[in-house]
C-alpha cells in the first residue's frame, strides 16, 4: 500500500462552478473542507465544512444552475456544515472517471486553498496511484505533496491550521510579532501576507485558538 499526499489545481474555463466557489472564488470562506462525497451519479453529492458567511454561501450555491440542492447545519456564528447536490461536467466527469477505474480511496478531508487546489490523501496500490495521476487531464496541474509516512491521516496540531492561518504564525514569527517584549504589530504581519490588518489579526486570532484548544485537549486527555 502507498500513500500519497497530493494536490490538484485546475485551470481554465472547465472548472466547475461550485469547486471555483469553494477555492478562491469567495472572499468570505476559510478552513473548507470536503468531508465526503457521493460522485457514481449525477447530480452529485458533497458534503463542506467551512467557516464564514453561510447566509452569502447560501446565495451563491442558489445562483449556480449546476446546483440541484443544499442544506446547511450551522454549528455557531461561523461555522456550518452544507451538504448539497450538483450537476458534474466534462472535468469533474474525467476526475472521478479516473478514480473510478482503481481501487484507490480518498482519505477525508479534502483540504480546498484560496488558489484554486484540493488537496488530499490518496491510499491504495503504487500502481493505481501512477494510473490516476497520469489519467488526470493535462489541464488538472497535480503536484505531489508527500509520499509515505507512517500516518494515514494527518493528526498533528499544525493539521488544523488554515493555509492563510499558518501564513500569519509564520509572519507574526518572521517580523517579531511573538518575540518579548513584542518588535511588531498586526500592521507589520499584514504588510508581510499582503491584506488588511484587521484581516491579519483575525487569522492570529483563530490561529492562536486552535493552537491553544489543541494544546489543552491533548494536556487532558494525559490526565
Amino acid at each position: 500500500m502507498k500513500r500519497v499526499r497530493v494536490t490538484f489545481r485546475p485551470k481554465g474555463t472547465d472548472v466547475h462552478p461550485v469547486y471555483d466557489l469553494l477555492t478562491g472564488g469567495a472572499d468570505y470562506l476559510e478552513d473548507v473542507q470536503l468531508i465526503n462525497w457521493q460522485v457514481s451519479s449525477d447530480p452529485a453529492g458533497f458534503l463542506i465544512h467551512a467557516r464564514g458567511d453561510a447566509e452569502q454561501m447560501a446565495a451563491d450555491l442558489d445562483a449556480i444552475p449546476e446546483v440541484c440542492h443544499q442544506e446547511f447545519i450551522h454549528l455557531n456564528d461561523e461555522e456550518f456544515y452544507v451538504y448539497h447536490t450538483c450537476r458534474r461536467n466534462p472535468m469533474t466527469d474525467e476526475i472521478f472517471d479516473a478514480f473510478a477505474e482503481t481501487s484507490l480511496l480518498v482519505v477525508f478531508p479534502m483540504e480546498y486553498d484560496n488558489n484554486g487546489g484540493a488537496t488530499a490523501t490518496i491510499v491504495g496500490p503504487e500502481a493505481d496511484i501512477h494510473s490516476v495521476i497520469e489519467d488526470i487531464p493535462p489541464e488538472i496541474a497535480v503536484e505531489i505533496e508527500a509520499v509515505g509516512g507512517p500516518e494515514v491521516q494527518d493528526s498533528g496540531v499544525l493539521s488544523k491550521l488554515s493555509d492563510r492561518q499558518f501564513e500569519a504564525l509564520e509572519a507574526g514569527i518572521e517580523t517579531g510579532y511573538y518575540d518579548v517584549p513584542r518588535q511588531a504589530t498586526s500592521e507589520d504581519v499584514a504588510e508581510r501576507m499582503g491584506c488588511r490588518p484587521s484581516t491579519a489579526s483575525e487569522h492570529l486570532r483563530k490561529a492562536e485558538t486552535k493552537l491553544v484548544t489543541a494544546l489543552l485537549d491533548h494536556t487532558q486527555s494525559k490526565l
